[in-house]
């Protein structure tokens, strides 16, 4: 009775701990971060990693790590659509358990999946989805030795903070798009000014390329016009 009121009273306090940090960054990775770990350490597994779904590929493509996942070659790891026990996680939109990812016919893994596994030190894994408003956004998973099997309460315990996982990512993406809205209109509003100001075409087309560079992160823009007999003069770059 002592260790299991203990285990509760570690995980409050990590969930407040993790709530607190939302209310403080939106910064999704640094968050995610944060619930891995807690994760990790509160169940005691070899590893933790919380994942984003993308929209169009519906790829799960890490946000945030923790413990022995095995070799990624410094890249983010991303499980294709329908792979993995986290995928089966987001299909069902519920959680899944499996003793050994590797040796369970219900789990789909690319052999390059199989070889970085078979490589980490996790066998048994528990995954489950982030769901906002019924949409499935990602998942959170965690694995453990071959033959761990997760009982109610740690399957409650990774569901409550893949709900505080959902929260801050879609806090962040929120933030994400109203900054990015507003740095259009700003954008937008100088280009305005600068073509009242100046009449001049090479002023002009300055002022437009530099301001593509931030609205769209990249690193160089070019503007050019049609001329009469259909070749393009740059103006701009």
């Amino acid at each position: 009775l002592y260790e299991e009121t203990e285990r509760r009273r570690r995980a409050a306090e990590s969930l407040a701990d993790v709530g607190r940090l939302i209310s403080q960054s939106l910064d999704p990775e640094e968050v995610g971060q944060r619930i891995a770990d807690s994760l990790r350490a509160l169940l005691g597994t070899f590893a933790a990693a919380l994942y984003q779904l993308e929209p169009e590929s519906e790829d799960l493509v890490e946000v945030a790590i923790s413990g022995d996942v095995g070799p990624t070659f410094g890249q983010k790891l991303v499980f294709p659509r329908g792979t993995g026990v986290s995928g089966i996680a987001v299909g069902e939109k519920r959680p899944v358990v499996t003793p050994d990812l590797l040796s369970d016919s219900r789990v789909t893994l690319t052999p390059e999946q199989r070889e970085r596994i078979e490589q980490a030190s996790y066998r048994a894994v528990l995954a489950v989805p982030l769901v906002i408003k019924d949409t499935v956004i990602g998942a959170l998973g965690v694995g453990d030795r071959a033959g761990r099997m997760f009982d109610a309460e740690e399957i409650r315990l990774a569901q409550a903070f893949a709900d505080q996982a959902a929260l801050a990512l879609e806090n962040a993406r929120l933030y994400a798009e109203a900054t990015g809205r507003r740095r259009e209109a700003e954008e937008l509003a100088r280009v305005a000014r600068t073509l009242t100001e100046s009449l001049d075409v090479a002023a002009v087309g300055e002022r437009i390329v530099e301001s593509v560079l931030p609205l769209f992160g990249v690193q160089s823009s070019v503007l050019r016009l049609v001329q009469h007999d259909g070749s393009l003069l740059c103006i701009a770059s």
